[in-house]
């Protein structure tokens, strides 16, 4: 399928640019190269997130120099608007920040008002979790799908803490011990109609009470995109070589009998592909979706006039995260097309990401590096 992409890629890159500014996913809007380094290789992080937050949404891109490595790797964010509510969070690790006044677009980093998002998702870490942070405000996500919901960073141990939300009973518990089940999801629904929360403690360090307003303007919007972030980070269902192994094998049979239906079957949701478009000088990068790639295979296969098509995939490599939350495979795919009485050969080495969608392995990203020239006749 990798020598169709090369054939139709100049007309697709057409395509994606005209549509560019209603569905900005496919290719980075912006491109920041303040910390690229001359002479380092490119490379693309590694993305916990998949899916895109909100349609509409426009994603940005930055190079960050790995020092250690010597690469300059492309990390994403998106940009939007959730229900009227502006956000922006970063494809590696799901942080981010949404708005947090009605008043005051997102735009600077810096204001403290806004609903900061950051997620712990190494495996080494015991209790894996994403924390939607407001001032004094802290609500922890677990990966399990339970809540804690905790005020002051810096309590005097043994004291006391509280939540009022407007005109509610207000909600003590001691600091040591913390909110019950029962008080946290008490708060959380309060909050979720609420417009003001105060919350009170003991500073450890001047040991004076403290008490802060907290505006809850956007916070059902931020409790929305929680849970999308958690939904790409944190999966239940662990997958495995052998789940790979099936999807190689399901799409590798479904390419030889031009089923592009069935190719779709085992892509993600969020699924991508980065394709090298040819160009004047030098090639251009372009970022594909799954509607995109599936209809590039279809339009290979109906105009192409093809008297034979093949390909072989051999030396497979297969990683499986520590956590089973994802995998990845390398192989060597040399793909034949005959044309005209002509063959056609493309031989590249493709790499994989896989997870588990709605109890089904998928794959979630799809990248190549030609290996033997562009496209070589025999």
């Amino acid at each position: 399928m990798n020598l169709f992409l090369q054939r139709l890629a100049k007309y697709y890159l057409a395509m994606m640019l005209i549509s560019a500014s209603g569905n900005a996913e496919e290719l980075c809007a912006y491109v920041s190269r303040s910390h690229y380094v001359d002479g380092w290789e490119e490379v693309s992080s590694k993305e916990a997130v998949t899916s895109r937050i909100a349609l509409g949404s426009a994603v940005s891109c930055s190079f960050f120099p790995d020092q250690g490595k010597k690469l300059n790797v492309l990390v994403r964010q998106e940009r939007g608007e959730y229900h009227g509510v502006g956000y922006r969070i970063f494809y590696t690790d799901g942080s981010g920040v949404i708005q947090g006044e009605a008043e005051k677009p997102l735009y600077g980093e810096g204001d403290q008002n806004n609903w900061k998002l950051r997620c712990r998702t190494n495996p080494a870490d015991q209790l894996q979790r994403c924390v939607l942070q407001k001032g004094e405000l802290s609500i922890h996500r677990y990966q399990d799908g339970s809540f804690m919901v905790d005020v002051g960073s810096s309590k005097k141990p043994g004291s006391d803490m509280l939540v009022r939300i407007d005109s509610n009973e207000a909600i003590a518990a001691n600091a040591q011990h913390g909110f019950t089940d029962q008080q946290t999801h008490l708060i959380l629904a309060q909050m979720k109609t609420g417009k003001k929360m105060v919350v009170g403690y003991e500073n450890v360090s001047n040991q004076r009470e403290t008490d802060q307003t907290i505006d809850l303007f956007a916070y059902p919007q931020a409790a929305d995109i929680v849970e999308i972030v958690a939904s790409n980070i944190f999966t239940t269902a662990k997958i495995t070589a052998d789940h790979v192994r099936q999807v190689i094998a399901a799409t590798d049979l479904a390419s030889e009998n031009h089923d592009a239906d069935e190719i779709g079957r085992y892509l993600g949701k969020g699924f991508f592909k980065y394709i090298d478009v040819p160009g004047n000088d030098l090639p251009v990068t372009a970022r594909i979706d799954k509607g995109q790639y599936l209809e590039m295979i279809r339009q290979g296969w109906n105009t192409l006039d093809l008297e034979g098509y093949s390909y072989q995939r051999t030396d497979i490599v297969i990683n499986v995260a520590l956590d089973g939350a994802s995998a990845e495979s390398n192989s060597t795919i040399r793909e034949t097309i005959s044309t005209n009485g002509q063959d056609m050969v493309s031989k590249v080495r493709e790499y994989a990401r896989y997870k588990m969608e709605d109890g089904r392995p998928v794959i979630v990203r799809i990248e190549t590096q030609t290996l033997v020239g562009d496209t070589t006749p025999e």
